[in-house]
């Protein structure tokens, strides 16, 4: 065998043997199982030696039903989207009846920082008058090669920005930029959880990944302990009417209190939008509180919006007003 091929063999042994140790990370702690697929939106899911046959949005244990989904390949398995909301950062599982097929982390960090923590303690002026390198000095000072973390607790997050980060793919030319917060020049999930605007203002939305890496963005607008806001956004591998040169986003709002899902809603790209035959009625959707809540999209729309668990709160209806033209009272 020449240099090429023992080179490729200890690439394929080093994958073999991370993959290894994922897959004993995962077995290691107590993780469920499908024991049935009962129908699109119900299971029954084994943890921990008992049973329980789940709807989409209940739970057992920490773990949430989230949805039930299905490749399109010929073949393809079903299996159970499951989600930790125990914790902040619990994880997203996809499991079917031998178990989890796919555990992806959730990350979310801080944007906002300890004033009395930044630039090693020194005041902006310290640092500004200074006739050397003040913070440099101080890193190269300390044994060893400067750490990140280090470096990156002495500065304040970046907030100003006009595109914060981004969502795309290589089959499209178009790249969606988010604003902080998670806001983009086609949907905010505010209306949907009005306290994220005054969580934004105050600079403390937490960002993050879902599964380490880009296309899957996470904006967490934590409340208080237990009780949270989140919005995962996601850039999926399709063409809409054959144009690469407009992006779709798949978003879904969750909102989470003390530690448990209330509901989730999901869009697809856009705010749903009425047909026009709809716009000469001053409230399109109303709802009762006790109601179970569920828009469907109009045929062809490319818009998917509904919830899962109960619903949120009035202030989703969406109302439109036509102003002085508007002679339907």
């Amino acid at each position: 065998m020449n240099k090429n091929g023992w080179s490729q063999v200890r690439v394929r042994t080093f994958v073999a043997l991370m993959l290894l140790l994922a897959v004993a990370s995962v077995k290691a702690e107590s993780m469920p199982r499908v024991a049935r697929f009962i129908d699109e939106s119900s299971v029954v899911l084994v943890l921990d030696g008992k049973s329980a046959s789940l709807q989409v949005g209940e739970h057992l244990g920490n773990w949430t039903l989230m949805e039930i989904v299905k490749g399109t390949a010929r073949g393809s398995v079903q299996c159970a989207v499951l989600e930790d909301f125990a914790e902040q950062n619990g994880r997203l599982i996809f499991a079917d009846s031998r178990g989890v097929k796919l555990a992806l982390p959730k990350t979310s960090e801080a944007t906002s920082a300890d004033p009395a923590r930044l630039y090693f303690g020194h005041t902006m002026n310290e640092i500004l008058n200074s006739p050397t390198d003040l913070l440099g000095g101080e890193v190269l000072a300390k044994p060893g090669d400067p750490e990140y973390d280090d470096i990156a607790a002495a500065f304040p997050p970046i907030r100003n920005m006009g595109t914060y980060t981004f969502l795309g793919n290589h089959g499209n030319f178009d790249k969606i930029g988010f604003g902080y917060g998670g806001r983009t020049a086609n949907f905010d999930p505010a209306p949907y959880d009005p306290p994220i605007v005054t969580i934004r203002e105050r600079g403390e939305v937490r960002d993050g990944l879902i599964g380490g890496y880009l296309p899957i963005l996470r904006f967490v607008y934590p409340e208080s302990e237990g009780n949270w806001s989140e919005m995962i956004a996601f850039a999926p591998l399709r063409v809409s009417n054959g144009n690469n040169r407009v992006q779709p986003v798949w978003y879904r709002i969750s909102r989470i209190e003390d530690h448990l899902l209330k509901w989730t809603r999901y869009v697809d790209s856009y705010h749903p939008f009425p047909p026009p035959n709809a716009l000469r009625s001053k409230t399109l959707l109303r709802r009762h509180p006790a109601t179970e809540f569920r828009l469907e999209p109009n045929a062809g729309s490319g818009n998917e919006d509904r919830c899962a668990g109960s619903a949120p709160p009035e202030h989703v209806s969406l109302r439109i007003d036509q102003g002085d033209d508007d002679q339907s009272g």
